[in-house]
């Protein structure tokens, strides 16, 4: 994801902090996704043995909202996408211009 943002002007140097926040957010989010597909998406409390929404569960989610956060900083949806703009690169000035 790196190489195409940059490749459209949307990440360089400078945005580096937030988008180490985003990896990790992907990272965790994956890790607590693969827990969920390990243990099940609930778990057995009690005496009684009620089910619960696994603990994996919550911070899975608390992980997709931060990574939602950090794309929207970046305009990796088609709403947020609206209000991104790149920076255009200045072309060096061609000498031969003049002449075409």
């Amino acid at each position: 994801m790196a190489g195409a943002l940059k490749d459209i002007g949307l990440l360089s140097e400078i945005d580096r902090p937030s988008f180490l926040l985003y990896c990790d957010s992907f990272g965790r989010w994956m890790h607590y996704r693969e827990m969920i597909g390990k243990h099940g998406d609930t778990q057995l409390i009690g005496e009684d043995q009620r089910a619960y929404a696994s603990v994996y569960v919550g911070l899975m989610n608390k992980a997709s909202d931060e990574m939602r956060k950090t794309l929207a900083l970046f305009g990796l949806s088609p709403a947020d996408r609206t209000r991104v703009s790149a920076a255009k690169k200045k072309q060096p000035d061609n000498p031969f211009a003049k002449y075409a």
